[in-house]
């Protein structure tokens, strides 16, 4: 059997504190290591059938990553595929995956555009399912709530990269 994994990694540089000897920011990593790694994983297309043999592994070996989740089904159900925590069968999954000491995320409300009100019950219920809000979030490309969309979306040559 061949096991797709899709993960989007995205490096954290977190500890940033201020030396005492110095305006210049010292970096201090957790456990005097020499820097931080971390995986946070995009929950496009997830469900419990194509993530939960990853989050096994992963725990296995004791790795723990980041899981981001959407708190509300798609409007739109054939757009973007992937369930959210409205889904019985996910939801507990992502509880037990927060028991087991993996970080649970953001990745907006939904894959589509939510209005403010939406944003907000969606968030509430993200606490009253993981226990406590997100400490994490990435927008999700051309939602409008995002911090970036539109123009001013991508810049560089990802922008040039996006055209072709």
């Amino acid at each position: 059997m061949t096991l797709f994994i899709y993960f989007k990694f995205i490096i954290l540089f977190s500890g940033i504190k201020p030396s005492p000897l110095s305006s210049n920011p010292k970096i201090v990593w957790p456990e005097d290591n020499n820097f931080a790694f971390t995986i946070f994983d995009d929950t496009d297309h997830s469900t419990v059938e194509n993530t939960k043999p990853i989050y096994d592994f992963l725990n296995s070996i004791g790795i723990k990553t980041t899981k981001s989740v959407w708190t509300t089904n798609h409007k739109d159900r054939d757009h973007r595929t992937g369930c959210s925590l409205q889904d019985k069968e996910y939801r507990i999954f992502i509880q037990e995956l927060a028991e087991k000491g993996f970080e649970i995320s953001l990745h907006l409300n939904a894959g589509l555009t939510s209005t403010r009100d939406e944003t907000i019950k969606g968030l509430k219920f993200f606490r009253e399912v993981v226990g406590y809000y997100p400490k994490s979030l990435a927008n999700h490309d051309k939602n409008l709530e995002g911090i970036y969309w539109g123009e001013a979306r991508f810049t560089g040559l990802n922008k040039f990269f996006t055209v072709l």
